[in-house]
């Protein structure tokens, strides 16, 4: 029988995932950037900020209650027993896709661009998952959403491009540089791009990954590109939104290093 195989790669692959992801937070920490064993944005790391003063604790409370709301209307849904597996379902693929974006922009970019997961405050509040921040520059060339399995992916696609239209994103516990420094700051319009993988290829994806492994896979790269088209398409769109105008040359400069990564012959 091939599916506890199947399941067993699954949960080799995800145990994988996860431990890389604290060798990566590991190398994130000695660089200045606090975050947990997850890549996520520490949110405690701010108190020092006099900006951040007794906000931080506000946020946390709201973080709570929201995670509450969630936890109520899972129980609720589980009273039907197809609809509450699949909302489980759909939450974890949510984390999982979160955590392998994490891992897959690192190893192609993580030389030339800090790969973070977001804080859970800009995560649940406002909508971004993950932030892709210039080493050099300190720029945020842009923040993530993601998507998994296409059935959403029109919505989020649409709410996107209204977020990039009116304010673009917007990270409370950001990130800058100064005098070669990481620093803590708010990030007001920043461009919003949403990915989106098929559930199937984001657990192949997974029962494929291996910790030790530090170049590309055939697979990798292939949702790599997958995604870096994306991308392009979406620059498109916001080259044309006036608020961010100024953000292409950040974004462009992160297309580069993609487009090398995802094609390193040509380079």
């Amino acid at each position: 029988m091939e599916m506890p195989n199947f399941e067993n790669r699954a949960e080799r692959g995800e145990e994988a995932l996860k431990e890389h992801l604290k060798e990566i937070a590991v190398e994130l920490k000695a660089e200045g950037i606090e975050v947990d064993d997850e890549c996520r944005v520490n949110m405690d790391s701010y108190k020092a900020e006099p900006k951040y003063a007794g906000g931080i604790a506000k946020d946390k409370i709201d973080i709570a209650k929201m995670q509450t709301d969630w936890k109520k209307r899972k129980q609720q849904a589980k009273r039907e027993i197809i609809k509450g597996k699949k909302q489980e379902k759909e939450t974890r693929s949510g984390e999982k896709m979160e955590m392998f974006k994490t891992a897959l922009f690192h190893k192609a970019l993580g030389a030339k661009f800090y790969i973070l997961r977001s804080s859970l405050h800009d995560d649940y509040k406002n909508g971004i998952d993950n932030v892709i921040a210039d080493k050099e520059s300190g720029a945020v060339v842009g923040a993530f959403d993601e998507v998994v399995s296409h059935d959403g992916e029109l919505d989020k696609g649409s709410k996107t491009r209204t977020i990039n239209g009116t304010t673009g994103g917007f990270l409370k516990y950001g990130i800058g540089i100064k005098n070669g420094e990481p620093i803590k700051q708010e990030n007001p319009r920043v461009p919003l791009f949403y990915l989106a993988l098929t559930h199937k290829e984001l657990e192949s994806a997974i029962s494929d990954f291996e910790i030790d492994r530090e170049e590309l896979s055939e697979l990798e790269k292939a949702l790599l590109k997958k995604l870096t088209d994306s991308i392009s398409e979406q620059t498109k769109i916001i080259a044309g939104i006036q608020l961010l105008k100024n953000k292409i040359p950040d974004i462009e400069k992160f297309q580069n290093a993609l487009q090398e990564a995802t094609n390193p012959e040509k380079n």
